[in-house]
C-alpha cells in the first residue's frame, strides 16, 4: 500500500466518524495503520482530536443545510431529532456522486428508512429517487403529499422532456 499525505489523510478524517473515534483514541494508531508517509507523519498525529471533530461538524451542518432545503416535510418530522438524525448518518455516510446533495438525500431517505421509517416522507422521497434516475414518467400513490402545512393522500406524476428536464405534477385528494 502507498503511503498517503497529509491532506489525504484529514479528508478520509473528516469524512469518516469511526477514524476519527480511532484517531481520538490513538493517533500514533491510527495514522500507521492508514499508511501516512513520514513526511506527514507528525503533523497528523499532533492535530487535536477536538479541533478536528469540531471541523467535521461544520462540514455536516453544511451537508445538514442541503438536507433540510431537499426534504423539509422530512426534517419537521424529526423534529428536534433531525440533526442528531443526520449527524448519525453523515458520521458514517459519505455522498459519492454527483450532484452531492441529491445523492445524499437518497442516501439519508435510506437511513430513515431503516431507523425511523414514520418520519420519511414518501412524496419527497418519490421526487429525489426520480430527480436521481434517468426514467422519463413515474406515477406514484403517496399517503403523505404536503399541500398548505399538512399531508394528504394523493398522486405524484413525475415526466421528463428533452428540453425542459423534469416535472412534477401532484393531486392530493383533500376528503
Amino acid at each position: 500500500m502507498a503511503a498517503i499525505d497529509f491532506e489525504t489523510a484529514l479528508a478520509r478524517l473528516l469524512r469518516d466518524g469511526f477514524l476519527r473515534d480511532a484517531f481520538a483514541k490513538d493517533p500514533i494508531l491510527l495514522a500507521k495503520q492508514i499508511g501516512v508517509r513520514d513526511t506527514d507523519f507528525q503533523t497528523l498525529v499532533s492535530l487535536p482530536p477536538a479541533d478536528l471533530e469540531f471541523q467535521a461538524n461544520v462540514l455536516l451542518h453544511k451537508r445538514y443545510d442541503e438536507i433540510r432545503r431537499v426534504l423539509p416535510v422530512t426534517c419537521r418530522r424529526l423534529g428536534n431529532g433531525a440533526w442528531p438524525s443526520f449527524k448519525e448518518y453523515g458520521r458514517s455516510h459519505w455522498p459519492q456522486h454527483v450532484p452531492v446533495a441529491l445523492c445524499d438525500a437518497r442516501a439519508f431517505c435510506g437511513f430513515l428508512r431503516v431507523t425511523n421509517p414514520a418520519a420519511l416522507c414518501r412524496s419527497e422521497e418519490n421526487r429525489i429517487v426520480f430527480a436521481g434516475s434517468d426514467k422519463r414518467f413515474s406515477l406514484s400513490l403517496v399517503p403523505d403529499l404536503p399541500r398548505r402545512q399538512k399531508s394528504y393522500f394523493g398522486i405524484q406524476l413525475f415526466f421528463r422532456s428533452r428540453t425542459r428536464g423534469w416535472r412534477e405534477v401532484a393531486v392530493c385528494f383533500c376528503l
